[in-house]
């Protein structure tokens, strides 16, 4: 049976829009416009959808082994009690600061609001500038209009100080709940696991095609075509090469371990297998992008899962010590070489813009300047989506950038969440590692390198997580949250990994 055959007698109907939104979002710079994510959404939701129609909780893979993806679950509860309108006694217990940044900001909060807000406004903001008292307003043309004391300047109030953002979180992450979902239960069947396998490694190898082509030719406009966002450095589809290089880091390792597990029970056959060559060819090219976009973290990553790949999967265990001898002997040969390249430059600059040492680089500034947000909103957090908005509040003096993103992803879950989102990541992790290394050992011995790539992948974009964003992106978080419901197969309790 043909390759194609045995794929389109495994598709479902979940899997159409699933793989839809999965291929799609890469190419539409990384799914961050927020119409892309929105349709993204709504794939995913109709994915799930058709598999809970075809096969009840089943298709979604609820029907056992579920109780670890309760932490999973309290997120979603978690984010949607910050959008709950509370009574400002409540309020205040559950989050003094919140309380106190609501009565700072919105003119008679607890209580009713002054008649002619207005005026409160405008008196509010000379009480800050008292200097300004002494200049004249001109003439109006007219009478200004009068603002009405109602809706969102009196009454109850939630725990989230950016309402509107914490929505757009809960249902994105909804969605990537859900596809989760939707392909660990489709991966317990051998042919849906090799559909979305091979998907993945399809998308993986045109991004990198993509990536050292751009990187030959490039004219310095997004696709060629459109115009690059201002003070980003786009690679690839992506606007920030940092991202398309987190890809690369999934990639790279997961292709590499494939590409030997099959070359090891194929043998000289492997030698006339289209689909071995091209996945050596598809670990060779996505490593070769990944460097090539000149992200530091990324580069360095992609070098050491691949160099655990080979110490530990391809290298008999009384050689690995020499095998890992030889690859830090070249991890150290190659820095050396780069450092006269872009990517070398961009660490050099890393150390120069660090006027008191490392400990002086921007990021370790927001970082220390965030920390005392923790302290802030420790139980409730600052609301899901609202880090950027309240966070300028926390800058030391002297900081003029602008800061959406805390370039620290757990970190910026616990200031969102508060200390319970961050026990509930901690669980989800650690009940998601067992079942995957569960998954790991119980693989045939020919597979086990595979699966260790794939492991590896994963290791790599959530170890990057610590100093960027790659999880919000909508593209890689999918990506991501795809590739660990591949990585549970066979670690189940109770089942056994399918022949």
């Amino acid at each position: 049976m043909s390759v194609f055959r045995r794929a389109r007698e495994a598709v479902r109907a979940e899997d159409l829009p699933l793989l839809a939104a999965v291929l799609l979002l890469p190419w539409l710079f990384g799914g961050v416009e927020i119409w892309v994510a929105r349709s993204a959404s709504l794939l995913l939701a109709l994915a799930a959808a058709a598999a809970l129609a075809r096969e009840g909780f089943a298709g979604l893979g609820l029907d056992r082994d579920r109780a670890w993806l309760a932490p999973a679950a309290l997120l979603g509860v978690l984010a949607a009690l910050q959008l709950l309108p509370l009574p400002p006694p409540l309020l205040r217990a559950a989050s003094p600061k919140t309380d106190e940044i609501l009565r700072a900001n919105f003119p008679g909060y607890p209580g009713e609001a002054p008649p002619d807000l207005i005026a409160a406004i405008e008196s509010r903001a000379l009480d800050r500038v008292p200097d300004a008292r002494s200049f004249e307003a001109p003439a109006a043309a007219g009478a200004l209009p009068r603002a009405k004391a109602a809706g969102r300047w009196d009454g109850w109030r939630p725990l989230s100080l950016h309402p509107d953002a914490t929505v757009e979180r809960l249902f994105w992450y909804g969605a990537l709940l859900l596809a989760f979902l939707v392909v660990r239960a489709r991966a317990r069947e051998s042919e849906a696991f090799r559909l979305h396998r091979g998907a993945l490694f399809c998308l993986f190898v045109a991004l990198a095609l993509f990536g050292i082509a751009q990187r030959i030719s490039w004219n310095g406009r997004m696709f060629w075509i459109g115009p690059a966002v201002e003070s980003a450095r786009p690679f690839g589809p992506y606007v920030n090469c940092v991202h398309f290089a987190g890809v690369m880091e999934l990639a790279a390792p997961w292709l590499l371990g494939w590409a030997w597990s099959r070359t090891r029970r194929l043998g000289r056959g492997a030698l006339r297998d289209p689909a071995t060559l091209l996945a050596w060819a598809g670990a060779a090219g996505t490593a070769a992008a990944g460097i090539a976009s000149e992200s530091k973290a990324g580069a360095a990553l992609i070098a050491a899962g691949v160099s655990i790949v080979v110490v530990f999967g391809m290298v008999r265990r009384g050689r690995r010590l020499a095998a890992a001898a030889a690859a830090l002997a070249g991890w150290i040969a190659a820095g050396a070489l780069l450092v006269e390249t872009g990517m070398g430059g961009r660490a050099w600059s890393f150390l120069a813009e660090s006027r008191e040492g490392i400990g002086g680089y921007s990021r370790i500034e927001a970082w220390r300047s965030a920390v005392p947000m923790v302290a802030d909103f420790p139980l409730a957090g600052v609301g899901m989506g609202a880090f950027r908005d309240v966070f300028p509040r926390y800058l030391r003096p002297g900081e003029t950038g602008y800061w959406d993103r805390l370039h620290n992803d757990y970190l910026e879950v616990v200031i969102e969440g508060g200390i319970p989102a961050g026990v509930l990541v901690v669980l989800l992790a650690a009940g998601f590692s067992v079942r995957a290394v569960r998954g790991w050992r119980r693989a045939r011995k020919g597979e086990r390198t595979a699966r260790l790539g794939l492991l590896v992948g994963l290791g790599a974009l959530g170890l990057h997580a610590v100093v960027d964003f790659n999880h919000q992106i909508p593209a890689n978080a999918l990506l991501f949250v795809v590739t660990a419901a591949l990585a549970t197969r066979g670690g189940e309790a109770g089942e056994r990994e399918p022949s």
